[in-house]
Order: C-alpha cells, then structure tokens, then sequence
C-alpha cells in the first residue's frame, strides 16, 4: 500500500541585491542593502551572495549604475546563479530592459518588490483589487512599448522627412475645407441627438 502523495514545495526564487546610494540617500548602520534583504525575505525568496553596493553622484540613464559595476553584478551572477536581481533604487522602463539585455536575468526594482509584497499579503477583495490596480498602474510603462505595432516604435528609417510628408499631404484650400466639413457633420450628429 502506498502513501498519499505529499505536495512538493515551491523552490524559493534566490535573488541577488544591488543599489545605488546617493549623496542625499540616509544609509543604515547595519548596510545600505539590510533593508532590501528584509523585504527579499518578506516576499519569500532567498537572498545569494553578498549585496552590491555604488555610490553615485548622480544616476546613469541608460543602466542606474556604472558600466563596472554592471560589470561586476554580471560576475556575481555567473558566480551565484540567481533567478533574479533586486535593486535597491527605482528604475526606469529603459534602464530596467537595459540591465536585463546585460545580465540575462529579470530585474525587480524597489518599487515592484513592494508591490509583491503587498500582492502577496492582501487578503480581503477590496485589499487585493487595490494592490492589483496599483500593478497595473506600475506596470503600463513598461509594457507599452511592447504592444505598439513595430512599424510606429520611432524607427527612423520609416519615418517621413518632412519634405516628404508635406507632398503626400492635400493642398491647404483641401484641407482646411475638409476640418470644416467634419466640423460641421459632429455639430449636425450633436443637434440631432438632443431632439
């Protein structure tokens, strides 16, 4: 006779932390990344390696950090095989897919990290409605892109120089006699809905 099955338990997820401190940024007496690794923690993951850690007088745009010390993130990640990275800032759309492209691992801020949280403890409808609508709210930025047609993504190649859209633009007399008619058929379809 043989035993019921037993659930198998999820791994936890291992995450990495990085940050970036700042002149104006108040640092902990136990380490800038304590707090991280606390809310890591919080939201059920393990945390691998040691936290890395810049100082920075102001933001890269393109990645938060320097290019060494992405660099550097990069060897902790061949060396402690995280499934994620955890960065102790707010991170832009771009720099978000920036660091992605480089370490070929997903990227949570600061800010999605506190939203698993709250996600994961929200328990009445109205709690959980909430923290899924501020989700949404984080997350639209970031995916707009994605769903924008390849063609209207800003390719230069494709766009029209000036010279060229003027051509394939009406004459002014036609246009202008086109934006009166349309004017005019909204008014009429308003006037007759009132009645």
């Amino acid at each position: 006779m043989s035993r019921a099955p037993e659930p198998t338990k999820r791994p936890k997820e291992r995450v990495l932390l990085c940050g970036v401190v700042f002149p104006d940024q108040e640092v902990e007496d136990a380490g800038p990344l304590t707090e991280a690794a606390g809310l890591v923690v919080a939201a059920g993951s393990d945390v691998v390696g040691h936290g890395i850690v810049q100082n920075r007088a102001k933001p890269d745009p393109a990645t938060l950090m320097g290019r060494g010390k992405v660099e550097e993130v990069a060897d902790a990640i061949t060396e402690f095989e995280p499934d994620a990275i955890v960065v102790d800032n707010d991170l832009t759309p771009a720099q978000v897919r920036n660091l992605e492209k480089a370490w070929k691992v997903r990227v949570v801020d600061r800010s999605e990290l506190i939203l698993d949280i709250f996600a994961r403890r929200a328990r009445t409808r109205q709690a959980k409605l909430q923290v899924e609508l501020a989700q949404t709210e984080y997350l639209m930025p970031r995916l707009r892109r994605a769903w924008t047609p390849r063609a209207t993504r800003g390719s230069h190649r494709h766009a029209r120089s000036g010279r060229d859209a003027a051509r394939d633009r009406p004459p002014p007399h036609q246009e202008a006699h086109a934006s009166t008619c349309a004017a005019s058929s909204a008014t009429s379809r308003s006037v007759v809905s009132v009645r």
